[in-house]
């Protein structure tokens, strides 16, 4: 990630039509905390990827934190069901974000193969029916493509 300045000076550049326009910078520092302080300063939300993936959401101070007014800039929190623990925990976050400062879910794959992402598409539907009034949010699960096209009959059971 970027410095807390050099993000600053990026995201200050922007236009007010372009933040306005943009859904989220993805955590443009090295931490929740400084993503989100500088987010607030520019007038651009943000999104929460890795800090996530470390735990960050799960401790008592990023509850205090994302209660505070800068919390409201955050607009997603990207979460990976391979990381964090599965589609059930994915789904306790998710509703957790959506229910302290209104971040929209979204969910996110590496490198899954097609029936996991197929899977993962239906756990994103859950996910989104339960914490938006939008059910067709973006989801970060597309990467099917970097896979030679696969059927049942390829599955060694």
């Amino acid at each position: 990630g970027w410095s807390e300045k050099q993000a600053l000076e990026f995201m200050q550049r922007l236009s007010e039509d372009a933040k306005r326009r943009l859904e989220y910078v993805e955590e443009p520092c090295g931490s929740a905390e400084e993503s989100i302080k500088v987010g607030a300063l520019a007038r651009v939300r943000v999104g929460l990827d890795e800090s996530i993936d470390e735990g960050w959401l799960t401790k008592g101070s990023s509850k205090r934190f994302l209660n505070q007014e800068m919390g409201h800039g955050v607009a997603a929190v990207i979460l990976k069901p391979m990381i964090l623990g599965g589609a059930v925990e994915c789904i306790r976050l998710g509703g957790e974000a959506f229910r302290i400062c209104g971040a929209k879910p979204v969910l996110s794959s590496s490198f899954e193969t097609p029936f996991t992402l197929a899977y993962y598409a239906q756990v994103a539907e859950v996910l989104c029916a339960h914490t938006t009034s939008n059910h067709r949010n973006a989801q970060g699960i597309g990467t099917a493509g970097w896979y030679s096209p696969c059927t049942t009959d390829d599955v060694n059971c």
